[in-house]
């Protein structure tokens, strides 16, 4: 009896850590994107977008002049954008570093966030964006579509909330849900008309 108490114990605990990755009921993800749009502004930095799973690294990555942030990024990672002086930037350095990270997750062996800490030390990186938020849920009867973060950075200041957002609706959703609507309230008149005569 212990022995299938323990058992059940352990198959529901197991059975939370499993559903974490899923979506929960009644919600969809949708699409979310991050853009930093000064990031022109800065032609003397380099900006890195980093992100880790508890001690270990999930991405590392140069961001491009568009300024857009990557975003297939396991919805756990947490992820930060660092800025570095050009001058204190080694790119022979940072692509050698990217190079072993590359593989993440088809070995055994995985990369500590502690080596990435290293490098934006000695380079000399500001933190300038954290809790990037890289998904989203939505209830299923959202209209809410596509989601675009908008960041506007200044190298003084740490950002933990996006400075503006973008959102597409689907008013779509509203359509379907009044033609039943509609059609029940016909067929109760026509119900209702020919009862009368």
């Amino acid at each position: 009896m212990k022995k299938m108490l323990f058992a059940l114990i352990l198959g529901v605990l197991l059975l939370e850590i499993a559903s974490a990755d899923l979506i929960a009921p009644g919600f969809k993800v949708i699409p979310t994107t991050n853009k930093i749009t000064n990031i022109n502004s800065f032609p003397n930095h380099v900006f890195v977008f980093t992100a880790k799973l508890g001690e270990n690294v999930c991405a590392l990555e140069l961001i491009e002049t568009d300024g857009i942030l990557p975003s297939n990024l396991y919805k756990f990672c947490n992820p930060s954008v660092y800025a570095i002086e050009r001058s204190n930037f080694n790119e022979e350095e940072f692509n050698k570093f990217q190079e072993n990270l590359i593989g993440y997750g088809e070995r055994d062996d995985r990369y500590a966030f502690s080596q990435v800490e290293e490098f934006l030390a000695a380079s000399n990186a500001k933190q300038v964006i954290t809790n990037i938020k890289v998904y989203n849920q939505v209830p299923i009867s959202s209209t809410q579509e596509p989601i675009t973060y908008i960041y506007e950075i200044d190298l003084l200041q740490t950002l933990a909330e996006p400075t503006d957002s973008q959102s597409e609706r689907n008013y779509l959703l509203y359509v379907y849900a009044i033609i039943p609507i509609i059609a029940v309230i016909i067929i109760l008149l026509i119900v209702f008309l020919r009862k009368k005569k």
